[in-house]
């Protein structure tokens, strides 16, 4: 049966869109399910394509030399059965089915783990989301827009034609 895609999901993810503070704060708890780190993966592929180099190296110092491109991928790794099949077998090109269940359970943990550890930092979810708030795009529905006027004008003899007016 194949999975239903949420309507309300960015490309890529099952679940509705949680604001970049809650994805990165599950993290360090026990919400390391496929799916969060599916979305978190997609979330730091597209963070790294909107910050600047000095952005990208701030966040690669916090990270302990890990780029968001390498800890994407890490998390992307860290939930590919044939990655996992790979490391609970120890042979290069495995599939699932050749690894014992319980390996594969013990190595799928093992590779969570590891994709996570740098979201163990206070630090680094801190950057992230300081990040990911300087650089989105803030849509303004405060300030009020003015309204010129239109429709037609009716000019009269002698009358040249008047400026536009800024109604209130």
């Amino acid at each position: 049966m194949r999975e239903r895609q949420n309507r309300f999901a960015p490309a890529g993810e099952k679940s509705p869109p949680l604001p970049s503070t809650n994805c990165c704060s599950g993290l360090p708890s026990a919400k390391r399910d496929e799916d969060t780190l599916t979305s978190l993966a997609g979330r730091l592929a597209r963070l790294d394509r909107e910050l600047d180099p000095s952005q990208r190296a701030q966040v690669t110092e916090i990270a302990g030399g890990k780029t968001l491109a390498q800890m994407s991928a890490t998390l992307l790794r860290a939930i590919d059965p044939d990655a996992i099949a790979e490391r609970a077998t120890g042979k290069s090109g495995a599939s699932p089915n050749e690894a014992a269940a319980e390996k594969f359970e013990e190595a799928k943990k093992q590779m969570i783990l590891e994709a996570c550890f740098p979201f163990d930092k206070p630090a680094l979810r801190e950057a992230l989301v300081k990040l990911k708030q300087q650089n989105e795009q803030t849509i303004d529905t405060v300030t009020a827009d003015g309204r010129h006027a239109s429709g037609l004008r009716c000019r009269r003899k002698g009358q040249g034609r008047e400026p536009a007016r800024i109604l209130p």
